[in-house]
């Protein structure tokens, strides 16, 4: 066999093992959580959201100024499901009526409803001018005001 045949299957060889390990990347690392402009697309973060892991946004809702904070996962085909949320007064834009399944407890710390299993294909927050908005995921808390802006109109969606 001379060089440039040996040269030839060598290089044949180092692109397959690149293209393997490229696909085997791809493919085992979990979905992502994509931050980015509702409007223009520009991706403002990403985050690795593993199959067990979730996410939640806390805010201050605009007209009863209390704390609301949402809680998501994984769903299948990369969509967010919906499982709880935790607020502290019933008021305008703060659903009243839940899915007959859904657990609705109060205490002093707040009204919790779980079981919520809503599934959406994404998500979009309008980050607050007065208050900020933030994401809670792994060990992160991440301001969306200090990512995105105020007034941002952010759209959350799995890759």
């Amino acid at each position: 066999m001379n060089f440039s045949v040996r040269k030839l299957i060598g290089t044949a060889a180092a692109a397959f093992i690149i293209v393997a390990a490229v696909t085997f990347i791809l493919i085992s690392r979990p979905p992502s959580l994509i931050l980015k402009d509702a409007e223009t697309g520009k991706q403002y973060a990403r985050f690795s959201l593993a199959e067990n892991e979730s996410f939640s946004v806390t805010f201050i809702h605009s007209v009863n100024q209390s704390p609301v904070t949402d809680y998501y996962k994984r769903g299948e085909g990369n969509t967010l499901v919906l499982y709880a949320t935790k607020f502290h007064a019933f008021g305008a834009g703060i659903p009243e009526s839940w899915p007959a399944d859904a657990k609705v407890e109060t205490s002093s710390d707040g009204i919790y409803v779980t079981n919520l299993h809503i599934t959406l294909p994404d998500v979009t927050y309008i980050v607050g001018t007065v208050s900020d908005h933030t994401l809670g995921i792994g060990d992160e808390t991440v301001s969306l005001r200090d990512l995105c802006g105020k007034n941002a109109e952010v759209l959350f969606k799995l890759t």
